[in-house]
């Protein structure tokens, strides 16, 4: 199934940056692997109820009720969650799921609070976790309002972010169309994201005469790197492809895009060991090799400090100006059309050795 990806942010943590993603999908189908499923069920039962995880779950054979009889770690007397063993069903992307059980008399709170022990149990015991999914929990059978919920389960996914040096980013996923989209303003008003931030630069005349050009660069890039033999993850390029092909882009999602698809560049063109150092050294590094014109690197640090005001906005309320302008826009969107045809013409010379 398709998986569209809704709305996402990044932190910083003493772990290097992290991400929470929300996407439109179906959880037993998602289009990205990860680790370990998260979902959420009253107490001590798993009805099948229409509309729910659980009973999604179950429709695909996977019997949470048999599997709760045998856990792999049981801690419901204490914490009120389990994980269940290996499955070994091969057509899911997950291997095991965590059930967080809540008392319909109780405080929700109590039970997010206990994700991040049990997962950093989960983790010292060596069981892949760098990536979680799940959905908005509490929110199926037991009908918790969308807007309190994402706080409280964001405020916990950002706490495994920081304190679990493995798991370095965290889906949350939503089936229904319409809870999708109220996730998605309710996490730009749990951000307090301005209108330039969240205003769709397609609007603007200028930015869609350059996210043309910014297409067909990507596109070329795709096919080139397509039967690439490095070790390097291109999937950036096919997402932000996606993106612009629904002519929808948000200026915070400029942002990740431009910051990432830098990343990748720099992966490529650099050894591993100065390709992980955070991205300001790293373009450091690459403009000391010789090989690049010192603006496209200044182009680089544009798109650095520009995506971390995304995540450090907060600092600039005192600053002027304070907010990112329509022309700060553009000026970001240019240094990625730069980047890009720079990219492509390497690529086409190969005049660096990879």
């Amino acid at each position: 199934m398709c998986c569209n990806l809704i709305n996402s942010y990044e932190i910083e943590t003493i772990y290097g940056r992290k991400s929470i993603e929300i996407h439109e999908g179906d959880l037993t189908d998602f289009c990205k692997p990860f680790d370990i499923l998260v979902l959420s069920a009253v107490s001590y039962h798993y009805l099948p109820t229409e509309g729910t995880l659980v009973k999604a779950l179950i429709d695909k054979n996977i019997d949470i009720y048999k599997l709760s009889k045998d856990p792999y770690i049981d801690l419901r007397k204490k914490l009120h969650i389990w994980i269940s063993n290996e499955l070994d069903n091969i057509e899911f992307k997950f291997k095991r799921f965590v059930c967080v059980e809540f008392d319909k008399r109780g405080d929700p709170n109590k039970s997010f609070e206990a994700i991040l022990p049990f997962l950093s149990l989960i983790e010292k015991l060596n069981i892949p976790i760098k990536s979680i999914a799940m959905p908005l929990l509490g929110t199926g059978y037991l009908n918790l309002s969308i807007e309190s919920n994402l706080e409280l389960q964001l405020k916990q996914c950002e706490k495994c972010l920081e304190n679990i040096p493995s798991l370095s980013k965290i889906y949350l996923v939503e089936k229904n169309k319409l809870k999708a989209h109220k996730l998605d303003i309710a996490l730009n008003k749990y951000l307090d994201r301005s209108e330039t931030q969240t205003r769709d630069i397609f609007l603007d005349d200028y930015n869609k005469e350059v996210l043309k050009k910014l297409e067909d660069n990507i596109y070329k890039l795709i096919k080139l790197k397509k039967n690439n033999n490095l070790n390097i993850n291109y999937e950036i390029l096919h997402d932000f492809y996606n993106q612009i092909k629904r002519k929808s882009l948000r200026y915070f999602e400029l942002c990740s895009y431009s910051r990432k698809i830098v990343e990748v560049l720099l992966a490529e063109q650099l050894p591993w060991d100065d390709s992980d150092k955070g991205l300001q050294i790293s373009i450091d590094s690459y403009l000391r090799q010789g090989y690049v014109s010192p603006w496209i690197t200044s182009y680089m640090h544009v798109i650095r400090v520009l995506s971390n005001n995304q995540i450090h906005y907060s600092r600039y309320n005192n600053k002027i100006p304070s907010e990112i302008q329509n022309q700060d826009q553009r000026i970001l969107l240019g240094c990625l059309y730069q980047i890009t045809d720079y990219w492509l013409q390497i690529t086409y010379s190969n005049s660096i050795k990879y």
